[in-house]
């Protein structure tokens, strides 16, 4: 079992995390698939994926454009969407008490 530590004191968002993942080897579309596991449809999301260089240091840069930027979800609404998905049940679990913790 690999760990990974993220020192964050300042906060990180989820497509911070996300990026930093797919630089460190997260194929995207192995993300692409787990995603289109939840009931939401793929057309309501578009992501871009670029290489990035700013003030000397190399990233990941991940987009992440709603199609419907209307749609407001609570935290109930979320649990439920994680739940009634195609994921395996431990990653459905462990989604779930990341979302109850944040």
């Amino acid at each position: 079992m690999k760990t990974l530590y993220i020192d964050c004191a300042a906060g990180i968002a989820g497509d911070m995390t996300v990026a930093a993942l797919i630089d460190l080897g997260l194929p995207l579309d192995y993300l692409r698939i787990e995603l289109a596991k939840l009931p939401l449809p793929v057309s309501s999301y578009h992501l871009t994926v670029e290489n990035c260089l700013r003030q000397g240091l190399r990233g990941v840069h991940l987009d992440v454009r709603a199609t419907d930027a209307r749609h407001h979800r609570h935290y109930a609404d979320i649990f439920a969407m994680i739940d009634s998905s195609t994921l395996g049940e431990s990653i459905k679990d462990r989604a779930q008490r990341i979302f109850r913790r944040l």
